[in-house]
């Protein structure tokens, strides 16, 4: 069963992914790591009283195993309106508190300020196929909404391939963008992949000094501190 779109443009069409998911049926689809190997990293930043915001959602299990650990504040959207109303269907009994949104995260329709957790594992990956002007567009809307509904000292918590492109574009825009902590985790996946995975962490803060030095950190399989760089802001 071949999933790839003709073109990565595709990527970003609410119809490729109606038809993706159409592919997939009833069964998860994880673009890469299951939660148990991202638990002890999620966990860390993730609490039973956060209000979370998970983008790009699918019909991946993270927003499920989440809320069975006790995070029931969870709100998830996608552009494919055939995966949030199946989602929304598989859980209304046993996962009631989940909330279940067809919606672009280009043009998030949430208040300011309304979550303290903005999750996106896979998203940006897949949108981010290139630096084309339209696409770079997309992606830096995109985390202009997420800053926009993330609260003071919310995490943005990106799970990624991190690829060269990707790594340097999202980093430069948070780095430039406000007071933000950057951490990055390397998640060490039980499964055979051919590319490292990680977990960016991105912290919003306030500096009473502007002239802070922001902090970057390179975390390698969890609590494994390799370095720590201190970058004049």
């Amino acid at each position: 069963m071949n999933l790839l779109p003709k073109a990565v443009d595709e990527f970003r069409s609410r119809d490729y992914w109606d038809q993706f998911f159409d592919k997939v049926g009833q069964e998860a689809f994880e673009w890469y790591s299951d939660f148990i190997d991202l638990a002890n990293v999620l966990c860390k930043y993730i609490k039973s009283r956060d209000e979370v915001l998970v983008i790009g959602c699918g019909n991946s299990t993270l927003s499920n195993d989440l809320y069975d650990t006790g995070i029931e504040h969870i709100t998830n959207i996608d552009l494919s309106d055939k995966v949030i109303k199946q989602m929304k269907k598989q859980n209304e009994t046993k996962r009631s508190n989940m909330k279940w949104l067809q919606m672009d995260a280009r043009k998030m329709i949430f208040d300011d300020n309304q979550f303290s957790v903005v999750l996106d594992k896979g998203t940006i990956d897949a949108l981010m196929s290139n630096r084309s002007e339209q696409v770079v567009s997309d992606i830096d809307q995109i985390l202009q909404q997420v800053d926009r509904v993330l609260r003071m000292t919310g995490r943005f918590i990106c799970i990624t391939l991190a690829q060269k492109h990707i790594l340097e574009h999202v980093s430069q825009y948070f780095f430039n963008n406000k007071s933000w902590l950057l951490r990055y985790h390397h998640i060490q996946t039980s499964k055979s992949f051919a590319l490292p995975v990680f977990a960016f962490v991105f912290t919003k803060i306030t500096m009473k000094n502007p002239v802070c030095f922001k902090i970057v950190e390179l975390i390698l399989f969890y609590y494994k501190l390799h370095k720590i760089n201190f970058i004049n802001g």
